[in-house]
């Protein structure tokens, strides 16, 4: 996979990643919107099969995005305005309702209000009102959807009904206070379970603890180790 150049509001952060990915829930088909440099995308790919859709409405983002997928036949990439395609999935009814396997990713361009000194980011901005029209679509999905942005009235106001969970990331010598809206609850069943934990401790925990899980249940005679097996999925 081709490297490219760090992309602003990149979310390959320690400790940011994986709480994204932690509350992804089991999919077939993953969606990233404003994709930039689709750091969550690239993460998954590594422990999953699932295909890959990513869109963003700079055509160099999607061209740099093209080269760095380039090898994985699993990535589509599409040059698109959000905000429409959003609209497309809840205008039709058979689309919006083939979201059982379906997972969107939505990371936006951030109010301006929201970032220090009002700073320009990217060569496609979004003014408040097209927050508004795309937070208006989103809660008419059907499909999982995790959205990120900083906490702010409108969002809160919004997706007033979507669990949140907040992350606090630092970017250079500002830390931000971010949340994920979700309009499904917390998964029990995870896209991938490989970042599981609060923190570098406890994923060291928690994989510490089911390897010797697995070193008990390898020691057990063949027949008794498939008899807990077969408990085990039935339970789940």
């Amino acid at each position: 996979m081709t490297k490219v150049k760090n992309y602003p509001g990149n979310k390959k952060i320690e400790g940011v990643y994986q709480k994204i990915i932690n509350n992804i829930p089991a999919h077939k088909y993953y969606y990233e919107m404003f994709a930039g440099s689709a750091a969550i995308a690239e993460l998954l790919l590594e422990h999953s099969n699932a295909s890959f859709i990513l869109g963003d409405l700079d055509s160099k983002v999607t061209t740099d995005l093209a080269i760095k997928f380039s090898a994985n036949e699993n990535v589509s990439i599409n040059t698109i305005d959000t905000i429409f395609w959003l609209n497309t999935i809840v205008g039709e009814i058979e689309l919006n309702a083939l979201g059982v396997d379906r997972f969107i990713f939505i990371d936006p361009p951030y109010l301006h209000s929201t970032r220090p000194n009002n700073t320009e980011l990217y060569k496609h901005e979004m003014t408040g009102a097209q927050h508004m029209k795309m937070l208006s679509a989103a809660v008419q999905l059907k499909w999982p959807c995790m959205i990120i942005h900083p906490k702010c009235k409108m969002y809160d106001t919004m997706l007033k009904d979507w669990r949140q969970v907040e992350i606090n990331i630092r970017y250079h010598i500002k830390t931000s206070r971010e949340i994920l809206y979700m309009n499904y609850p917390k998964p029990r069943t995870l896209q991938t379970d490989i970042f599981l934990g609060e923190d570098c401790w406890d994923r060291q925990r928690i994989m510490r603890k089911a390897n010797r899980w697995c070193e008990r249940l390898f020691k057990l005679p063949t027949l008794e180790r498939q008899l807990i097996i077969n408990q085990l999925k039935k339970q789940f």
